[in-house]
């Protein structure tokens, strides 16, 4: 049997606006319902997502509060993390 490592790469800005629209290019596995999230730092549940099923680049919506949050590629099977990033709203 062979295992193969399944990876990610996220590629936005690393800050940007509350309510923004942000754009971020992904690669990825794209399995049935995996996403892209963002949520606040040490939180599991998920502000927006965007699935990956529409592509890549994504538009995601940024969260109306300012703060620390993550981006990340979520699998739809498990909700797995493969990658995540910060994201600065201010």
């Amino acid at each position: 049997m062979t295992v193969e490592t399944v990876g990610a790469t996220l590629t936005t800005k690393d800050a940007t606006a509350p309510g923004a629209n942000l754009v971020v290019e992904w690669t990825g596995p794209d399995y049935d319902n995996d996403r892209i999230a963002i949520s606040r730092v040490g939180n599991q549940s998920y502000e927006s997502y965007a699935y990956t099923r529409d592509g890549s680049p994504l538009i995601v919506k940024v969260p109306d509060a300012p703060g620390d949050y993550e981006i990340m590629y979520v699998m739809g099977q498990d909700g797995h993390v493969l990658i995540r990033q910060p994201l600065s709203v201010k």
